[in-house]
């Protein structure tokens, strides 16, 4: 996916702002999974995943996303934070 201007002028603002995402947001077809899944399994990584992004909270260079471009290192954690309690919010947990 390469970044483009539609993207970035319409939704990259809302990824990091303080208003929670709305629900029923898509899920780009290269995103959903075909194999059944182990939530235990699943979990841990989410936690690995969770502490590498907290100990790469002071990066100050990324690479851009691959749909939005580039953000700040805040910009960042408030998106992954946003992408988290999206999903949390979405599965009750």
């Amino acid at each position: 996916m390469k970044p483009n201007w539609f993207a970035k002028v319409f939704f990259k603002k809302s990824l990091y702002n303080d208003k929670p995402w709305r629900k029923g947001l898509p899920t780009a077809k290269f995103l959903k999974t075909k194999e059944d899944k182990n939530f235990k399994i699943e979990s841990v990584k989410l936690g690995a995943l969770i502490d590498e992004t907290y100990n790469q909270r002071d990066k100050t260079e990324r690479e851009p996303h691959p749909a939005f471009g580039y953000f700040t290192s805040q910009q960042w954690g408030q998106m992954q934070y946003k992408h988290l309690d999206h999903h949390f919010r979405q599965f009750r947990v």
